[in-house]
């Protein structure tokens, strides 16, 4: 995963690469450089991008997701497995949508969808090597804490245990 951010625009990029091992870490490196050339670029702009550039590699899922604090906004444009979420801090979370295909490989539509970002919320996006079931709501104050505390949690509750996993956790803000 990797971030880039400029005032207060930042963009959080995920991507797992397809299987294990060589090949998989190969593709996830082609992802990211290519992320960080094109970072600045609108979120679906830069899905293509990375799609583009993982043809010569085994593919993966990917999603960025671009945060605007300043319009209150979420831009998020997603390939294959990679799960997200806003959590409003009073409101039900926003799943958000990642099309089905492999980037470098399963050439779909690079859409992208515009959520409400308000002070207050989290972003949460993982891999498939963390399940889904997983309910923040199931842990006093947790809502609350620092974003590595949550993805940590998240990490060691949640994680299937037999694939790798990432999670990634932002908040609008710093307040409490």
């Amino acid at each position: 995963w990797a971030t880039w951010s400029a005032g207060e625009l930042t963009s959080i990029f995920l991507c797992d690469g397809l299987g294990h091992g060589a090949d998989a870490s190969d593709a996830t490196h082609a992802a990211i450089a290519a992320f960080r050339q094109h970072a600045e670029r609108p979120a679906s702009a830069v899905i293509e991008l990375v799609f583009d550039a993982m043809r010569s590699t085994r593919g993966g899922a990917v999603a960025v997701a671009e945060l605007d604090a300043r319009e209150g906004r979420a831009r998020y444009s997603g390939l294959g497995n990679i799960a997200a979420l806003i959590l409003p801090p009073d409101d039900a979370p926003k799943h958000l949508v990642s099309h089905n295909g492999i980037a470098g490989h399963t050439r779909r539509r690079f859409q992208e969808f515009v959520y409400p970002w308000p002070p207050g919320s989290l972003l949460i996006m993982h891999t498939d090597g963390i399940g889904t079931s997983w309910n923040l709501d199931r842990y006093a104050g947790l809502r609350m804490r620092r974003p590595d505390v949550i993805a940590g949690v998240l990490y060691r509750d949640a994680s299937r245990g037999r694939d790798d996993a990432t999670v990634v956790v932002a908040r609008n803000g710093t307040g409490q």
